[in-house]
């Protein structure tokens, strides 16, 4: 599915994937480019605990956020792939495909990095610390 998904991302105009861990079975919260919560599908419980990845494609190209966010606001945890030498050539690579909004060039990396840090993300249920990534508070350039 990861594969796929990205493949069709990446030979396309480019856009943004979700993966969602779902440790408890509840529902889906969105966080909107403010990581405010905006809502879920009411389809289950609401989420004590929203954990998912956050990956924007452009071509060759990906940046991932990682979220970690307790609703109670007792953790809140952002992630993010970086790329000390961002170039001035780099394609933008959205972070929001509704309200348009990009990565910052610094969290842009090569989309096959971002493959291996999803399927990592998938398979084990973490974070991979093996890509370069820093903590970030401000996601939107």
């Amino acid at each position: 599915m990861i594969d796929r998904e990205l493949d069709r991302l990446a030979t396309g105009r480019g856009g943004v994937m979700y993966l969602e861990i779902d440790r408890a079975g509840d529902d889906f919260a969105a966080l909107d480019r403010f990581r405010g919560v905006v809502g879920s599908s009411g389809d289950g419980p609401e989420p004590e605990l929203i954990e998912f990845m956050r990956v924007g494609v452009a071509g060759d190209v990906a940046a991932a956020e990682y979220v970690r966010f307790r609703l109670d606001g007792t953790e809140q945890t952002f992630f993010a792939t970086h790329n000390p030498s961002p170039t001035s050539d780099q394609p933008r690579v959205l972070y929001d495909d509704c309200v348009p909004t990009y990565f910052p060039p610094e969290t842009v990396i090569p989309l096959a990095t971002v493959r291996q840090l999803m399927r990592d993300f998938a398979l084990r249920g973490e974070w991979s610390h093996v890509t370069v990534w820093l903590a970030h508070e401000d996601m939107v350039a």
